[in-house]
C-alpha cells in the first residue's frame, strides 16, 4: 500500500535496511584502521630519514678520526726521522770530539751553524712578503706619468689656484675647492698613508705618498676615514668634508663664502708643486 516502509529480504533472512548501516560502519573502521596505517608509515619514513641522518654524521666523524689518525702517523714518522737524524749527528759529533771540551765546543757550533740557518730562513721569508706587499700596493701607473688622468678628490668650484694670492699675505701653494656640504673625498690617485691627523693650521689633514718622491695633501675635511700605514686605491674614500666654512686657516675669509674648502697640494721632494697638469681637463672646474 502507498506510504507503507517495504521489508526486502536478502540471503539468510537479513534484510537491506539492516545490511547498510553495517556495512558503513565497516567502512568506518576501516578507513579509521588506514588513517592510522598512514600514521605509522609517516613516522617510520621520519625515524628512517633521522637514522640516515646519523649514519652520514657517524661517517663524517669516522672519516675525521682515520683523518687525524693517519696525520698523527705522518707526524710519528716525521719526529722518528728527525729523532735518527739527531742521533745520528750526536754519533758524528762525538766520534770527532776527543775531550769533553771539544764536544761542547762541537755542540755550540752546531747550535751556532742551526740558528744562522734558521735566521737566513725567515730573512728570506720577509724579503719574499714584502715582496708580495709591495706587488699588492704598486699601482697601475706611475704618478710621474698619470699627467692628465686624475680625477678631482671632491666636485666644487675652484676658488684659488697654485700661485694665486692666499689672502694672507702669501701665495697659495695649492687648490683650494669649494664642495657641498658633508662631501665625500676620495684619494686622486694610489698611495701609502703617510699621516692622518690634525697638523696645525691644515686642520684635519691626510699625506699620501703616490711613490717617486711625490706626496698628495688634503685638508679641511671634518673626518678622516684612512689611517696611517693603509694603502689606498685611486677614488677611495678617504675623508668627509662638513658644513660651513672649513677650519682650516689656509685660505683668507674673503674666499669662503659659508661652503666647505678642500685644500690639494702636490709635492715632489719636499717642495709644492703646481697640481693642474694633473687634472683631468686641467683645473677648470673641480669635477670628482
Amino acid at each position: 500500500m502507498p506510504g507503507t516502509a517495504r521489508s526486502l529480504a536478502g540471503p539468510g533472512g537479513r534484510t537491506y535496511h539492516r545490511l547498510v548501516p553495517e556495512l558503513r560502519g565497516e567502512a568506518e573502521e576501516l578507513a579509521r584502521q588506514l588513517s592510522g596505517l598512514e600514521r605509522i608509515t609517516t613516522i617510520v619514513a621520519a625515524e628512517k630519514a633521522a637514522i640516515r641522518k646519523e649514519i652520514a654524521g657517524l661517517e663524517s666523524a669516522q672519516a675525521q678520526v682515520r683523518g687525524l689518525a693517519e696525520r698523527k702517523r705522518l707526524l710519528a714518522a716525521a719526529g722518528n726521522g728527525r729523532l735518527e737524524q739527531e742521533k745520528d749527528r750526536a754519533a758524528e759529533l762525538a766520534s770527532k770530539a776527543k775531550t769533553l771540551k771539544q764536544l761542547i765546543d762541537g755542540l755550540a757550533a752546531e747550535r751556532r751553524r742551526t740558528e744562522a740557518q734558521q735566521a737566513e730562513k725567515a730573512a728570506a721569508e720577509e724579503i719574499e712578503k714584502r715582496r708580495q706587499e709591495a706587488a699588492l700596493h704598486k699601482p697601475a701607473i706611475e704618478f710621474s706619468k698619470a699627467r692628465g688622468r686624475l680625477d678631482f678628490p671632491a666636485q666644487g668650484s675652484i676658488l684659488k689656484r697654485f700661485g694665486d694670492d692666499d689672502g694672507l699675505g702669501g701665495t697659495i701653494r695649492g687648490l683650494a675647492v669649494a664642495t657641498r656640504d658633508g662631501a665625500q673625498v676620495t684619494a686622486p690617485a694610489a698611495g701609502s698613508v703617510e699621516f692622518a691627523g690634525p697638523f696645525r693650521s691644515y686642520g684635519q689633514l691626510l699625506i699620501l705618498n703616490a711613490g717617486g718622491g711625490y706626496h698628495i695633501l688634503l685638508s679641511g675635511m671634518t673626518d678622516i676615514g684612512a689611517a696611517m700605514g693603509d694603502f689606498v686605491r685611486a677614488g677611495e674614500p678617504v675623508g668627509t668634508m662638513g658644513t660651513g666654512p672649513s677650519p682650516a686657516a689656509l685660505i683668507g675669509e674673503q674666499f669662503q663664502d659659508g661652503s666647505p674648502v678642500l685644500y690639494i697640494e702636490f709635492r715632489k721632494d719636499g717642495e709644492a708643486i703646481d697640481s693642474a697638469p694633473w687634472w683631468i681637463g686641467g683645473t677648470k672646474e673641480a669635477r670628482g
